[in-house]
């Protein structure tokens, strides 16, 4: 930018600045300045403040645990299950925000007051709502609860799917994912939400004094004394009231049993799966071996291991581990993610960012008492060279430390198959070199049925076998001497000399 127009640039933003900030200050300042003493100590005294600050803490609590609890679990389900269905969810939680607050008012009168919708038939069970207190906390609730659902909403869609993902893999519920890594995750745009919510239900009056009235010790909330005790003319001592009332606190398919931890495991995969262009079609059987599943970008590698963890389904075919089915369109089965007992490393590794080293490798192990989980925990870390790195989290790791890291919590559950998808993409080439040697050990040291996602060729020295998939199909499969004797594409001729 030319100097000139960043000089420009610069003076619009000074201007916007300080002529916003002066018009959202000024009217603060005015009325502090116009308080004096004696109207502060006058609207101490006023009878109708101790009732209403005491109403309103009780009201807006309420009000507030109504909208977060019920409001996070809306915005979860927004936020993790996009479709037409959650759309039209998020936009009926904003229709309170853009109706005139009377209106609202009107709007719950007829509903749930004795001749509406719905309290009519609450009034022929002897339960009353309108003008009483929990038609405050009710009032409150509507008018203010937009403002916390789209805050939650935008929270937890900033949440890595991954972490998610990995959550499921280690036997974590899909409740216990929610509290443990959805929730501590989302926790700043929550609290956020909550603090822009229970703002708005501090200062609500329109809806109130219409559906829950204007009674003394009832109803009347720190708005509504304003209203009643404050003069027709604007006057210091009404501001004490509005003072006052602005700082107070008012205001698919079936689920199979569960898997069951076994010594061998063979893993068998028949599936179906269209996604836009790809028409996945993969048939492929492991033994206690490492098979590299090898493709161009798009073929349908990484799409495979979803439908593997179950957080795909396939739109036909049959999954079986070791004899257990997983997955059977026929027979209507769909084992959940959690029960599937396959660990799982991302591209990332999905290390749980608020947990330390020593908590994450534990986080797989719920099950288990706290002595167990410890030791195995410490047994893994140790056994893959982190355990000094136990009260360190995941920001302070290299790309080999969190490897490690994520490799020791995902085989602290006693896994029945590896999966890993593209382990060494985000290292560095010196580090990748000598991680790549490390996993080739301990592959064949665990002899577990392990599947690698990977378009490097220099991976191949991890596997027993490799399985090339070219546009949803398995093309060729073999070991590397097979592939190099006869290839059957020119993606497998460029893999199997192109190696690190």
């Amino acid at each position: 930018m030319k100097p000139r127009a960043a000089g420009a640039w610069e003076a619009a933003q000074l201007l916007a600045t300080v002529s916003l900030g002066l018009f959202l200050l000024l009217p603060v300042v005015a009325l502090f300045a116009t308080l004096s003493w004696s109207d502060f100590l006058g609207g101490l005294r006023d009878p109708l403040l101790a009732p209403a600050l005491r109403l309103s803490l009780v009201t807006t609590t309420c009000s507030l645990a109504i909208v977060v609890v019920l409001g996070s679990l809306l915005a979860w389900r927004v936020a993790r299950n996009p479709g037409r269905l959650s759309r039209w969810l998020e936009a009926v939680s904003q229709i309170p925000a853009v109706i005139p607050p009377a209106v609202a008012g009107v709007g719950l009168l007829l509903a749930f007051g004795r001749r509406g919708l719905f309290g009519a038939f609450l009034d022929r069970h002897g339960i009353a709502l309108a003008f009483t207190t929990p038609a405050v906390v009710l009032a409150e609730a509507f008018v203010s609860a937009p403002f916390f659902v789209q805050a939650a909403i935008a929270s937890f869609r900033r949440v890595d799917q991954n972490l998610l993902v990995v959550a499921g893999t280690l036997g974590a519920s899909p409740f216990r994912t929610f509290l443990r890594v959805g929730l501590p995750l989302a926790a700043p745009g929550l609290v956020a939400g909550a603090a822009m919510s229970w703002a708005r239900a501090v200062g609500e009056f329109g809806a109130t004094i219409l559906f829950a009235g204007n009674l003394t010790g009832r109803t009347q909330t720190m708005p509504l004394a304003v209203s009643t005790c404050g003069p027709p003319r604007p006057s210091p001592s009404s501001w004490w009231s509005l003072r006052s009332s602005s700082s107070s606190s008012c205001g698919g398919w079936p689920r199979a049993q569960s898997c069951r931890a076994r010594n061998c495991a063979v893993l068998e995969i028949a599936v179906a799966r269209r996604i836009g262009e790809l028409d996945l079609r993969i048939d492929l059987a492991l033994g206690r071996e490492t098979v590299l599943v090898a493709g161009p970008n798009g073929a349908g590698k990484s799409t495979l291991l979803r439908l593997l963890l179950g957080v795909l389904s396939p739109d036909a075919g049959r999954i079986a581990l070791d004899g257990e089915v997983l997955f059977d369109d026929v027979a209507r089965i769909d084992v959940a993610v959690e029960e599937r007992e396959l660990a799982y490393l991302p591209q990332d590794y999905a290390l749980f960012p608020h947990l330390d080293v020593m908590r994450n490798a534990m986080f797989g192990l719920a099950g288990l008492p706290r002595e167990e989980r410890l030791h195995r925990a410490t047994e893994w870390l140790e056994r893959l060279g982190v355990g000094n790195l136990s009260r360190r989290f995941p920001p302070g790791l290299s790309g080999g430390e969190r490897q490690r890291v994520a490799l020791a919590r995902a085989l602290a559950r006693n896994p029945r198959a590896l999966l890993l998808d593209e382990p060494f993409a985000s290292l560095d080439p010196v580090a990748r070199r000598e991680l790549r040697v490390s996993l080739r050990g301990w592959l064949r040291s665990w002899r577990l049925p392990a599947l690698i996602v990977s378009h490097d060729p220099a991976d191949a020295v991890l596997a027993d076998r490799i399985a090339v998939v070219e546009k949803g199909r398995v093309v060729q499969q073999g070991t590397l001497d097979e592939l190099r004797q006869s290839a059957a594409s020119s993606f497998v001729s460029g893999f199997v000399v192109r190696r690190d």
